[in-house]
């Protein structure tokens, strides 16, 4: 950001880990009772199956290519290679080590969420209470059953993969240190790289097929993490975890914030520009004379033309030194209008005196009766106009701008 007067502030709270590990653990517990509580009998038995048949394929397709890189191996590492691959081949089928485990694994998960069922409907749970002791061993049980599962399956694959990159491994492998079998020795590697990737490629398919659960969407890596951060009560935050700071006074100012990929703020860069400490200070100095010179009611001109260099606008002066010469010329044009206004009263009453001083002669008896033409009469007239003349510019004054 840019400022030239100011300052900003950055803080960053952080949740307690050991709430959210908690908190999370509980909603995934919650999550597989709901997952439990709604499956009929048989159902989890009968996913063990599916996902066992999922296994099978993958390691009759890592066996494969391990069959496919046997043939260019030495004859003992084929030997090897082939031995595991019949090994993994004749455990995924029926009667071997991996179908009668799954099979057992099958009928144990179908108790375990029996368990979990009869163990909620006792104690009446729901959601909005925390989980029993009773039912959380049930459910963690449950779960543990789930996870050893799949260990064994990803364990099975894995170990595929590593008899492929031992038996390889071994064959490409120096007869002696001299420069002819070292180049000897990587050039089988190189010829054994494309089929060793094949069954890398297959196996790591395999194992992320096999991670899945059987609780599917139940698992923890499924969890509303963020309704557990926002639920989070008060104690469980640590303020100002992280703070950032900058500040500038005067000129300008450059401050980079930066924000973290972990959440966290940090002050990058400052950048102060010294040049216009002294403008802006002139302007302040300008503007504070010209202000308490207005307060004191005294207009104040600029001495130079307003918007050249070095004048008014320069100094940041040139709308108060405006408004100074206009507050001048509104209190000349206010004196000006007062001393017509005052001019016209006073004409006014002069010419109500001359014709108040007249008003007893002319009522009087001798002339009252007396036509407009009688000499004296026209005489007092004569009076009166006189004085409405010569007092008739002030008079008639409109114009009081």
């Amino acid at each position: 950001m840019t400022t030239g007067c100011g300052s900003l502030g950055v803080a960053v709270d952080v949740l307690d880990p050991g709430h959210v590990q908690q908190e999370m653990s509980d909603e995934g517990l919650r999550k597989l009772y709901r997952e439990i509580s709604v499956t009929q009998a048989e159902a989890f038995a009968n996913r063990v199956d599916r996902q066992f048949n999922t296994f099978k394929q993958q390691v009759l397709l890592v066996t494969n290519e391990m069959m496919k890189l046997a043939p260019k191996l030495p004859t003992a590492e084929k030997q090897a290679i082939d031995a595991s691959a019949k090994a993994a081949n004749d455990g995924v089928n029926d009667g071997g080590i991996y179908r009668v485990e799954a099979s057992k694994a099958g009928d144990k998960l179908e108790r375990l969420a029996q368990d979990v069922r009869d163990a909620g409907a006792r104690v009446g749970y729901v959601r909005s209470v925390p989980i029993p002791p009773d039912l959380r061993e049930k459910l963690v049980a449950f779960q543990a059953e789930d996870r050893r599962l799949r260990v064994v399956k990803v364990r099975a694959v894995r170990n595929l993969k590593a008899a492929a990159e031992n038996a390889a491994r071994s064959a490409t492998k120096p007869a002696d240190g001299s420069p002819a079998a070292v180049a000897a020795a990587t050039a089988k590697t190189v010829a054994l790289a494309p089929a060793l990737n094949a069954v890398a490629t297959q196996a790591d398919t395999g194992v992320n097929a096999i991670q899945r659960s059987i609780i599917q969407d139940g698992s923890l890596a499924a969890t509303e993490y963020a309704y557990v951060v926002a639920s989070a009560p008060e104690g469980a935050w640590k303020r100002d975890f992280n703070r950032a700071f900058a500040s500038g006074t005067l000129g300008n100012v450059d401050m980079v914030i930066r924000l973290n990929s972990t959440a966290d703020f940090s002050v990058k860069g400052l950048l102060f520009d010294a040049s216009k400490v002294a403008q802006v200070a002139s302007k302040v100095l300008t503007q504070s004379v010209l202000l308490g010179a207005q307060m004191a009611g005294v207009p104040i001109r600029t001495a130079s033309p307003a918007g050249t260099a070095g004048t008014a606008n320069a100094n940041g002066g040139e709308a108060l030194s405006q408004s100074s010469v206009e507050l001048g010329t509104a209190e000349a044009t206010l004196e000006k209008r007062q001393a017509l206004e005052a001019s016209q009263r006073n004409a006014i009453r002069s010419l109500a005196r001359s014709m108040i001083a007249v008003t007893p002669a002319l009522t009087d008896d001798a002339l009252k009766n007396q036509p407009a033409s009688n000499p004296a009469r026209v005489q007092l007239h004569q009076g009166i106009q006189a004085s409405f003349t010569s007092l008739r510019p002030l008079l008639e004054v409109q114009e009081l701008q």
